[in-house]
């Protein structure tokens, strides 16, 4: 065998002593799973350890903390709950105030609030309680977009801006519970990424350092390989060989030759063996690791994409809400332009008519009293009673009145007509028609009307009139003309010798139903007839009353029935004093009291309120009615309404800043969460193997003899891609090592093929027959030798005993064998530098080199070679030769003094180097014997590492020692 490889074997069993610190034999029975490349000046510190650990660096955590700012910008937070204090949870605005805290849903309500419902303490009105214009009917819209949730014309929800604030505070939130659990597996995939690291340059070094897996498969084929070259030329020499026993000699040296390779190979794989383990399970550890890390990464990219689409969720939230407080801000300067544009407003124009209270406005003028009628019903009844959006200021749209005729009709039977345009929900322009009329207060009756009388100066009341009493009226007046146009000077209708029409005669004449008048069909067509023209001729002094008719028969003899045109008594159904369906106009501290008779005699009390059972419920809506007129009047003059917008314009600002602040915080969320993003794709955890083994040619680093261009992609291996790589130089090691163990039963063979050459160069004579069962004498009395693996063994008186002592012979055998001795025991006998075979047979029990016992009584197992059992002093058919080995054929030494050599005494033939076998100090013939301070010798192992390593070998051996002497201690 060659000396570098025999060189490398010792050099393996020194890696292993160091990594250990403890004897080569209990190598392989030590857990090598965590063993890293270690620094000879320092030996059993790694440089994992060496190294503190880098601190873990969250990547979430900006996030969540804008994740909080933007939820704060967006809504309040929930209080603390009571804790027992008996404190109440404030509301959100009191902590907002408190906080001095910005929240964008309550600074739009509040705004949109005092648009829709007006501020009781600053006493501004609603938007509502003014004309109707499109530009207060658009700002009340946005208000209420705002405010109010809202459905589109396919019946889906739309989110007014307050619940997008909510909305958007609850993606936010979700998102931030996302980004949690986000940290979380990226937190556990660095760890999973970190020990993936080392589990794959654990399988490295393992695989590639010094005295690794890939030098020492290097070493073993080696071995084998010399091995298997000088064993064939040892064969080719014996048939040079001039004697048998140069012939026999040689065949001791090839035998020696493959005890030693043998011995040097098993001593080897076990050191492969281990490693093997050692990179095993590195590589189990690391696909864990792997599988780990790519859970945690997938985990991590679920959570960020649901974090991200959560807060795209609020995104989209917030600017719908920002955009509704834009138009709400559009809206309202829409109101302002048109405020400042104009010269006069509603409220101006009432509130000149109104004068000081209504003082001195209602008299016994029926024009003034008219025409006050006329300017509440276009400036307050038809926007802000009737709902009609009349337009005032167009002259290509005007608005007209058509005052009573007096001639047909009495006071309870006038009206006045209005002509307008408005606009309609739509924006279309629409015309319409209403009739209107008016009364004293105090009017009590048809007769008595009391206007500007009887407290009728208080105030008048205004109402609208139906289309049926309307036509009711038209159709009177037709019929009162058609009579009178009848009687009119017509000789044959007189009284007194005066037409029915003049003076007193019209009067009593209609009460007598003279001028009576009947409609009836003919055919398709609606006729009239006049009663006198039933009658006939009527002339006298008093014409007297006349029945009404039913029915009559024209001239061509056919029978109509008639209806009466009636007259329109009941025309006023909504007076006050009819259903109370009307508005009071006129001051309401003044008709509390004539209304409810409080502050005296009242004739409005008495002969209208009592007389006719008003309940107190209407007259206290009557002058809640009157109360909002007068309240009308007063908030929309030109001076209050610029009073009023400007605290919509104070609260809407406010929300659009607020609004503002919330849109700022939830985009800065969104932009922070690019960084988030960019973590699924972590680029520390998307090392090349030149960064995650930390070299500078993952090529040199493997050993590997590649082109520049090969070792870049080497370099630029992944994680994944260089597990592969490793994993391909281990099976490439794993096939050198099984190609070697096969080649080393080939070399096993030369001694076969050399014992055939020997016989057939040098044949011996056929042995004698041996002895049949009977024919073996026995020896009754004679004394026995202990048995030894089963076999009794009785000392022929020819037989030759076996020398023991430091002169006994090495011998190669396949059994355990034992030499009595004089007292009955088994003396040892010395063992061989000899391995059983690899591949062909069990692995051995204990070393290639072993030692005798210095203890007499000891037996000391021999190893087995090839199953073959052979007894003391022959009995078998086969039976392998012994060979000496003469001193200076042990490649290790010149010549081991048997005195000198221990063997642990609980060794046996088949126990496993899984059991530690220490190789206990002893003087070795390679240096002269070097002595501690309790001068006990030191074996060539030891030897030889101190000569390596110096002062650390020294340091390693006595810290030996120490361990040995605590351990003898123990066992005494």
């Amino acid at each position: 065998m060659k000396k570098n490889n025999l060189l490398s074997a010792i050099t393996i069993g020194i890696s292993a002593m160091m990594v250990l610190q403890s004897p080569v034999s209990a190598y392989a029975s030590e857990n090598l799973e965590n063993l890293d490349s270690l620094d000879n000046s320092n030996p059993g510190v790694s440089e994992e350890q060496a190294q503190p650990e880098t601190p873990y660096e969250p990547i979430t955590e900006d996030v969540q903390s804008a994740a909080d700012t933007a939820i704060d910008a967006c809504v309040s937070t929930p209080a603390a709950e009571d804790t027992g204090s008996g404190e109440q949870n404030q509301p959100a605005q009191e902590q907002q105030a408190e906080t001095n805290q910005v929240v964008a849903q309550v600074e739009v309500q509040q705004a949109a609030d005092i648009i829709l419902n007006g501020d009781s303490e600053s006493g501004t009105p609603s938007a509502s309680e003014q004309k109707q214009t499109q530009e207060v009917k658009d700002l009340i819209s946005a208000a209420t977009a705002v405010a109010q949730d809202s459905t589109d014309e396919e019946g889906n929800k739309v989110n007014s801006a307050v619940t997008s604030y909510e909305e958007a505070a609850k993606d936010i939130a979700d998102a931030k519970e996302n980004l949690a659990k986000a940290e979380e597996a990226n937190k556990e995939a660095d760890a999973a990424h970190k020990e993936a690291v080392t589990d794959v340059t654990d399988a490295a070094a393992e695989l590639v350092s010094p005295s690794g897996i890939v030098d020492t498969a290097n070493n073993i084929s080696g071995t084998v390989s010399d091995a298997n070259k000088d064993a064939e030329e040892l064969v080719e020499s014996i048939e040079k060989a001039e004697s048998e026993e140069e012939a026999t000699q040689i065949i001791e040296n090839l035998e020696t030759l493959i005890t030693t390779a043998e011995s040097t190979v098993q001593l080897q794989k076990e050191h492969y063996d281990t490693l093997s383990k050692a990179y095993n399970k590195a590589i189990e550890e690391l696909t864990k690791a792997q599988e780990t890390l790519a859970e945690k990464e997938e985990a991590l990219g679920s959570n960020i994409d649901q974090a991200s689409s959560k807060i795209s969720d609020a995104e989209a939230e917030v600017a719908a809400a920002q955009q509704k407080v834009d138009n709400l801000g559009a809206a309202l300067e829409a109101v302002e332009n048109m405020l400042d544009n104009s010269k006069s407003t509603d409220g101006d124009i009432l509130d000149k008519k109104r004068g000081n209270n209504w003082s001195g406005k209602f008299t016994t003028n029926v024009d003034n009293s008219r025409n006050i009628m006329k300017d509440v019903v276009v400036n307050y009844y038809l926007p802000q009673v009737a709902g009609k959006n009349i337009i005032t200021n167009d002259p290509a749209h005007p608005y007209t009145f058509s005052n009573p005729d007096p001639k047909n009709v009495d006071y309870e039977h006038r009206y006045t007509t209005l002509e307008y345009y408005y606009v309609d929900d739509d924006g279309s322009i629409q015309k319409d028609i209403k009739y209107f009329n008016w009364d004293s207060i105090s009017k009590s009756d048809f007769k008595n009307q009391n206007i500007g009388k009887n407290e009728g100066n208080t105030g008048i009341v205004m109402y609208e009139k139906t289309l049926e009493e309307v036509n009711s009226v038209q159709e009177y007046e037709k019929a009162m003309e058609l009579a009178k146009s009848y009687y009119a000077d017509n000789p044959d209708f007189q009284r007194n010798g005066l037409s029915l029409t003049n003076g007193k005669n019209l009067t009593r004449c209609i009460e007598q139903g003279w001028f009576n008048v009947y409609t009836y069909m003919d055919g398709d067509e609606k006729k009239y007839i006049v009663h006198g023209q039933l009658t006939g001729p009527q002339t006298g002094t008093s014409v007297g009353e006349t029945p009404a008719f039913t029915s009559f028969v024209d001239e061509n003899g056919i029978e109509h029935e008639l209806t009466l045109v009636p007259q329109p008594s009941e025309a006023n159904t909504n007076g006050l004093y009819k259903n109370a369906n009307c508005l009071i106009i006129g001051d309401n501290s003044t008709l509390k009291k004539v209304l409810n008779g409080t502050d005296g005699y009242s004739y409005v009390h008495d002969n209208v309120v009592d007389k006719y059972g008003i309940s107190e419920e209407t007259i206290t809506r009557l002058l809640d009615e009157n109360q909002k007129l007068n309240d009308y009047i007063t908030d929309n003059t030109k001076a209050a309404l610029v009073n009023r917008y400007a605290n919509y314009r104070k609260e809407v600002d406010e929300a659009k800043s607020a609004a503002q602040v919330a849109t700022d915080q939830v985009t800065s969320l969104k932009t922070a969460m690019e960084t988030v993003e960019a973590a699924k794709t972590n680029p520390n955890r998307n090392l090349t193997a030149k960064q995650i083994l930390n070299v500078e040619s993952v090529a040199e680093h493997l050993g590997l003899e590649v082109s520049p261009q090969e070792a870049e992609v080497l370099n630029l291996m992944n994680m994944t891609q260089l597990k592969e790589k490793l994993q391909e130089l281990k099976a490439e090691a794993d096939k050198k090592i099984a190609d070697a163990l096969d080649e080393m039963i080939i070399v096993r063979g030369k001694k076969d093929k050399a014992d055939q050459l020997l016989k057939k160069l040098f044949p011996t004579p056929d042995p004698e027959p041996e002895p049949t069962p009977s024919d073996t004498p026995t020896t009754p009395d004679g004394p026995t030798t202990p048995t030894t693996g089963g076999t009794t063994t009785t000392p022929a008186p020819d037989a030759p005993t076996t020398p023991t002592g430091a002169d006994a012979p090495t011998v190669v055998d396949t059994t355990p064998t034992a030499t009595p001795t004089d007292t009955g025991t088994v003396a040892p006998t010395t063992i061989a530098d000899v391995a059983p075979a690899l591949a062909a047979t069990p692995a051995p029990a204990a070393p290639a080199v072993q030692t005798a016992v210095d203890a007499p009584d000891t037996p000391v197992a021999q190893p087995v070679v090839d199953n073959q059992n052979v007894q003391p002093g022959g009995g078998e058919d086969v039976q392998p030769e012994t060979v000496e080995i003469d001193d200076g054929t042990t490649p290790l030494a010149d010549s081991v003094s048997s005195e000198n050599l221990q063997a642990n005494s609980d060794v046996h033939p088949d126990d496993s180097l899984a059991n530690p076998v220490d190789i206990l100090d002893d003087d070795t013939a390679l240096s002269s014997t070097i002595t501690d301070s309790t001068q006990k010798r030191m074996s060539w192992w030891w030897l030889l590492i101190i000569a390596l390593l110096g002062a650390t070998g020294k340091k390693m051996y006595d810290e030996h020692m120490a361990k040995k002497e605590e351990k003898d201690d123990l066992n005494k």
